[in-house]
């Protein structure tokens, strides 16, 4: 029976009668190479190995075990359970575990991509080469508080330290109180020579950073999640971030965000600039 295909149903019923057929259920499912590849894509997406691979894939073969006898499995599919349950025990592994959460902090530690990427952030924003190597080990030492707080919810990883590192230098900045970090600052005029463009140009990134405010925390997070990460999430990641149920969900809160962001840039929508064009 185990090398024959068997249906999402057929494996819920068959582990719930229990005795040899249950056993070879499991013993399928752990050969079961859609499933392993799910896992395998999540884990490495997240800084996990092939040996971390392993042990949570076996991790989600027990739960998934567990929930069934205990009549708690409640996911529309097997797939979705393998999904969502990988991030779970990913997550849970890092925050339990320090060797294995130190061996992904180091793999982050020694990736040289992710190094120019937060040089460049920081070097791009009032930052000279020392304040991008304090970042990106500041950086690496607040995120093995968050694995450890259970922060992370097992998106991308190198994503979630960018985002990190970010958010590290952007408070550092309003302590110096010096200029807004790249998504503002990068659109200021390098030469200041009409009075009127400065002006209007100050005054849009007030009103930006006011309609923002007025979106609420979770239409600020689901953007900035979108469009602000680097290394940019799926709408599934996003999901799970967002603490939403599945890809779909976010994909329709992100598009009523972007719709309501619309909807107060044209309300507010300055009433002098069509003198510009005049």
């Amino acid at each position: 029976m185990s090398k024959e295909h068997q249906s999402d149903q057929m494996i819920i019923n068959t582990i719930l009668r229990g005795g040899k057929e249950r056993e070879s259920t499991l013993k399928y499912l752990f050969h079961h190479r859609h499933f392993r590849e799910t896992t395998a894509e999540i884990v490495f997406k997240a800084g996990g190995d092939h040996e971390h691979q392993e042990t949570v894939f076996e991790a989600c073969i027990i739960q998934l075990d567990k929930q069934i006898r205990r009549s708690l499995y409640s996911e529309k599919s097997l797939l979705d359970f393998f999904q969502n349950q990988t991030r779970v025990q990913w997550c849970l592994l890092l925050q339990r575990n320090q060797p294995d959460r130190h061996k992904v902090l180091g793999k982050l530690g020694d990736d040289p991509d992710l190094k120019r990427q937060i040089r460049a952030v920081v070097m791009k924003n009032s930052g000279n080469l020392e304040d991008a190597e304090d970042c990106f080990q500041n950086g690496l030492e607040l995120l093995d508080k968050q694995l450890t707080e259970g922060k992370y919810r097992g998106g991308a990883i190198k994503g979630f330290f960018y985002q990190t590192c970010y958010n590290l230098w952007r408070n550092e900045l309003k302590k110096r109180r010096t200029v807004p970090m790249a998504d503002e600052a990068l659109h200021q005029p390098v030469e200041l020579e009409d009075p009127l463009t400065v002006y209007e140009s100050n005054l849009s990134r007030q009103l930006l950073d006011e309609i923002l405010q007025r979106l609420g925390a979770s239409c600020q997070k689901i953007l900035n999640l979108k469009y602000f990460i680097m290394d940019q999430l799926s709408m599934d990641e996003i999901a799970v971030q967002m603490g939403l149920k599945n890809a779909q969900n976010a994909s329709n809160t992100l598009t009523k965000c972007r719709k309501k962001l619309w909807e107060l840039l044209v309300e507010h929508e300055h009433p002098y600039l069509w003198t510009r064009n005049t």
